[in-house]
């Protein structure tokens, strides 16, 4: 009996901690979640005096009474009237510029919160997109580092990024499950349905000027769809390949070839081109506001 006792306390003794720490745990991750889901900054948009110009400047913008959202990276600045939002985005940082230019940047207008990236604009488009419209072209450039180096490619890449203003894609979906797939669509037919986008690249790094129709009609199927003057869920993402597509599906890393080579006869650092690839992976990029309507 003496022998049992000691052994009780301990697994009562047990259990508590056992419990405690499981309390705590759980405590802990409804508390993140409240203070993540806090920081989720409001950011209020100002009434528009006058129509915009959307041409990649804030020089029509109402200056004195915007909120401006200073970043790190970028500048946010909102304005409204009945029918439209104006967004516009300064770009500060280099090295976000040109992941843009390789991934495109999405970005995401909901008018509830679930689900999330529901209604989105693709702009500019990246690169990867447009490489994707060519017959084994994303393959190559993602699978061989030497694709990029040679001549004719190169110019491809030149001419895809001359021409970063003109592409745009829409992503539009019912479900949060269902796929995001970004369709590409004409400026023209955008412009039809009072959608417009401008981009300035002479300035900063990268301005960008949107005007996206409030409510959706008989001629604007493209617009956020705003209900009872709810705050708008604004985010916008840069989306790398993931890695498993970036190295293909013949590697394997107990193969690595110190003296490999790429189909096009330049040497090749298996073990650099991993880390290389790697570190694209992680250039992932979110971020997301509440846009507060002026009345």
């Amino acid at each position: 009996m003496t022998n049992n006792k000691p052994t009780n306390s301990y697994n009562v003794l047990s259990f508590n901690m056992t419990s405690y720490r499981l309390l705590y745990t759980f405590i802990l991750i409804i508390g993140l979640t409240i203070l993540g889901c806090s920081r989720t900054k409001v950011l209020t948009s100002s009434q528009a005096p006058a129509q915009i110009t959307v041409d990649g400047s804030l020089t029509d913008w109402p200056r004195d009474r915007i909120q401006m959202n200073p970043q790190g990276d970028y500048d946010l600045f909102f304005s409204n009237d009945e029918e439209f939002l104006y967004v516009f985005v300064g770009l500060k940082n280099n090295q976000l510029y040109q992941s843009i230019k390789r991934y495109g940047l999405r970005f995401y207008f909901d008018s509830d919160k679930d689900p999330r990236r529901s209604f989105g604009i693709v702009y500019p488009v990246g690169i990867m997109d447009v490489l994707s419209e060519i017959p084994g072209a994303r393959k190559e450039y993602l699978e061989n580092p030497g694709w990029e180096n040679q001549p004719e490619n190169r110019r491809l890449i030149e001419s895809i990024e001359e021409n970063l203003p003109d592409r745009v894609m829409i992503i539009q979906r019912t479900n949060k499950r269902d796929p995001l797939r970004p369709v590409p669509i004409g400026r023209d037919a955008l412009r039809a349905q009072s959608v417009e986008l401008s981009m300035d690249r002479t300035s900063s790094v990268m301005q960008i000027e949107m005007k996206i129709p409030l409510r959706s009609s008989r001629m604007r199927q493209f617009a956020i769809d705003v209900q009872n003057n709810k705050d708008i869920h604004f985010g916008f993402e840069i989306v790398p390949p993931t890695l498993e597509e970036m190295m293909g599906e013949s590697y394997r890393s107990e193969q690595m070839n110190p003296s490999a080579r790429d189909p096009y006869g330049n040497r090749v650092d298996q073990a650099q081109s991993y880390q290389r690839l790697l570190m694209q992976t992680n250039n992932s990029y979110v971020r997301w506001n509440r846009i507060r309507l002026s009345k």
